[in-house]
């Protein structure tokens, strides 16, 4: 879609991607929204209810690395289409499924298709976007719209299940899912990274430790993590582990390369992403069933209040970046991991008589700390690696937030469901219950039995013992992630390491600016600051390139520096200290710019840098009689209609173009007094065009308009037109009958006279101009 960066197809194709992405997330919420209606129609144990609502993250989570490296193989598009179906897939499995396993392999199917889109979405929605800014926009969007998907779920779920059964919420997906395959085919182009080749020993492995770790996990809490195939899942989820480590570890093209954990601040990152993912994800599971099986909320009913959960994460991960940019990294996590936590540890004084508004500021509170958590991590893991490992850093976190996820979901819903029918039984005999039928209650309870069918001796006692056991459960299931939270924001302040404040573009980090000549030795060693970089800029033949400048830009997009070269080409910068990962931009007229990446680590660096004079246009403006045209304003255009380029002539006539790119261009010369001239011009690929263009002096046409006794002619019309008869201008005569038009080219020209009789004469027009009089006769 290289032809389609600079037009607003672009931004329609974003839109539909973001459509395909928001799928993937909407579907996690809706899923949560449904748990409640889908257990009670199915008659789902408890583990059967954990296993709906945690099987789709666990399968994305196992195949979301290996998807992007699918899509660059096969191509992202590609992929990114069979995901949506795939998806589609799924959800159609679920609607029509009338029972839980069924459900549940549904919701497997729409794990593939999740995963295959996640990735590929993110990679087509950059690859949209030539330009640096308009592709941060885009990512920036992309992120959001994933903020969206989580917040509409619960809603829109809600909405269905006020008409419609718990099965028609899956119908989105599929409606979704069609408009996306169709217009994706219509306004995405296919792309591809060649040279990629599939892990699939890791793929295996990553898929065998996260089912068993999974499987283990839901089912032990279920029949007890003593059994014999509990125990086995474990070790089998543990071997695999270790097996998918040393697979990585020989593997010619690993999914994930364990090198990059030897940095403390990339583990951290990774360990900060899975843990918000775990809180969030989590921590949503228990608070729906919360609200819907102790609170007896409707659907809509819950997913309104979750917004106070999900659009306090969008907004506050909306602005996170500009903290990031303040503070750094370390505190924004620290003080997000706090925040989650002590939400979390605040939910311990939740009962069913606590009031909404009570709950809302807590979720809140855990909400805004979920974004300072998960955004901050994803970049921080970006910068802390080497420029070339940059993807599969970015991948490898996201792989962590997605296991998370399933983990989350999976181990507060398996201790939810645990602690609930352990201490239903006795809560049941201290409300006059016996043993026996307080017994059979919690087996009923626990295959999703409804309230309509008991007698109605004991439904109020059943109630009642039912929310007392469901919040105990719930203050345990809320106790995990709200420890986990706190210890994790220790490790964080140990690991990652303190930043100082990127500059922003008004006030940019201090530059050294080149030492003048006179106290400047080329090779004389530079007195660095803890972090610098310094070089010279050169052509192909080893001349210095004047003019240059050299612009920082951090892992955010932020100048954080900005300097010119000396006479000899040579610069010298100051780096922020807080490190991490730069770009050093070079730019200078004439040459296409360059970028490089910086190393990390503290000192001086010297770069030296090359700048090739790229793909230009030249020539020259002047008259019909050679003589040059000064000042003229010289434009050239893309087939796009884009502004390519722009220049003025010199003294001599001379204009020059620099850094275009080849193809078909429109080149346009305007200059005060003489005729604008438009050229095509074929720009090729290597080398510079020339382009001579012409630009006639306008001159003008003047004369009389007399009656037939040679009076002057007052308040005449007279127009003018062009050989071809186009009009080109009219004006009125003056009280002496006199009449003119000035800038005219070249040429001849049709000037005509009404109210008398029209006369009309042809008048050439060569370079001084021409007098024309008019001579009518009787009037009209």
């Amino acid at each position: 879609m290289d032809a389609d960066r600079g037009s607003p197809r672009r931004w329609w194709g974003l839109v539909i991607v973001c459509l395909g992405m928001m799928m993937t997330f909407l579907t996690i919420t809706q899923t949560l929204a449904t748990i409640t209606a889908a257990q009670r129609d199915l008659h789902a144990s408890a583990s059967g209810a954990v296993w709906m609502g945690s099987i789709y993250t666990a399968v994305v989570a196992a195949l979301v690395l290996t998807a992007g490296t699918v899509g660059d193989i096969l191509g992202r598009r590609l992929v990114f289409l069979l995901g949506a179906v795939v998806m589609a897939a799924g959800s159609a499995v679920v609607l029509f499924g009338g029972d839980t396993t069924t459900v549940i392999v549904g919701q497997a199917v729409m794990g593939v298709g999740g995963a295959m889109i996640l990735p590929n979405s993110l990679a087509l929605a950059t690859g949209l976007f030539g330009d640096p800014h308009e592709r941060t926009t885009a990512v920036s969007i992309w992120a959001a719209v994933s903020g969206v998907g989580l917040a509409l779920g619960p809603i829109v779920g809600g909405l269905l299940l006020l008409s419609y059964s718990w099965h028609s919420v899956f119908a989105i997906n599929v409606v979704l899912a069609v408009v996306v395959v169709v217009l994706t085919l219509v306004l995405v182009d296919e792309r591809r990274a060649p040279g990629r080749r599939l892990d699939v020993p890791g793929l295996v492995l990553g898929i065998v430790a996260i089912g068993a770790l999974s499987y283990a996990v839901i089912e032990g809490g279920n029949v007890g993590f003593g059994e014999a195939r509990i125990i086995v899942a474990f070790c089998v989820a543990g071997v695999a582990v270790v097996a998918f480590v040393l697979a990585e570890h020989h593997s010619s093209a690993p999914m994930l390369h364990l090198g990059l954990f030897r940095n403390l601040s990339f583990v951290a990152a990774n360990l900060v992403g899975f843990l918000g993912q775990f809180t969030f994800v989590g921590l949503s599971f228990v608070l729906v069933l919360y609200f819907e099986q102790v609170n007896a909320y409707t659907t809509l009913s819950a997913g309104t209040r979750m917004l106070a959960l999900t659009a306090t994460y969008v907004v506050v991960s909306a602005f996170a970046s500009r903290v990031v940019r303040w503070l750094g990294f370390r505190w924004p996590m620290v003080v997000g991991l706090v925040a989650t936590g002590a939400g979390a540890l605040l939910l311990l004084t939740v009962d069913p008589t606590t009031d909404f508004w009570i709950v809302a500021l807590i979720l809140v509170l855990v909400a805004a700390g979920s974004g300072l958590i998960l955004t901050p991590s994803t970049a921080l893991a970006v910068i802390s690696v080497p420029p070339t490992e940059v993807g599969t850093a970015s991948g490898s976190v996201n792989m962590f937030r997605q296991i998370g996820g399933a983990v989350g979901a999976s181990l507060l819903g398996t201790l939810l469901t645990t602690g609930l029918f352990d201490a239903l039984p006795g809560a049941l005999v201290a409300r006059g219950v016996p043993a026996a039928g307080a017994a059979r209650l919690t087996a009923g309870a626990a295959e999703g039995g409804s309230l309509s069918e008991l007698p109605a001796a004991v439904v109020r006692p059943f109630v009642a013992a039912f929310g007392e056991s469901f919040t105990d459960a719930f203050h345990t299931a809320v106790l995990v992630p709200a420890i986990a939270a706190l210890v994790c924001a220790v490790l964080a302040g140990v690991l990652v390491r303190p930043a100082r404040k990127p500059a922003t573009a008004a006030a940019p980090a201090p530059v050294q600016p080149a030492p003048e000549a006179s106290s400047y030795v080329p090779g004389a060693p530079i007195e660095p600051a803890p972090m610098s970089v310094g070089g010279r800029l050169s052509r192909d033949n080893g001349a210095p390139v004047t003019g240059g400048v050299l612009t920082l830009i951090d892992a955010l997009g932020v100048c954080a520096g900005r300097g010119t070269v000396d006479h000899d080409g040579r610069y010298h910068l100051d780096r922020p200290r807080g490190g991490g990962m730069h770009m050093l931009v070079a730019a200078a007229p004439g040459h296409i710019p360059r970028a490089a990446h910086l190393p990390t680590t503290p000192g001086h660096h010297t770069l030296d840098l090359v700048l090739a004079g790229g793909t230009g246009l030249g020539g020259r403006i002047h008259g019909p009689d050679g003589e040059a045209v000064a000042g003229a304003r010289v434009t050239v255009t893309d087939t796009a209609g884009e502004v390519a380029g722009t220049t003025t002539s010199g003294a001599d006539g001379r204009y020059a173009l620099h850094g275009l790119t080849a193809g078909i261009h429109t080149l346009t010369a305007i200059a005060e007094g003489r005729a604008p001239v438009a050229e095509r011009v074929d720009v090729a690929a290597d080398g510079i065009a020339r382009c001579d263009l012409v630009l006639a002096v306008l001159r003008r046409i003047a004369g009389t308009a007399l009656d037939s006794a040679s009076r002057p002619l007052a308040n005449l019309t007279v127009s003018l037109a062009d050989a071809a008869g186009r009009a080109v201008a009219t004006a009125t005569t003056d009280g002496g009958g006199r009449y003119a038009f000035d800038g005219v080219g070249p040429g001849e020209f049709v000037v005509t006279a009404t109210r008398y009789v029209p006369v009309t004469a042809t008048v050439p027009v060569g370079s001084n101009g021409a007098e024309q009089h008019l001579v009518l006769g009787a009037t009209a």
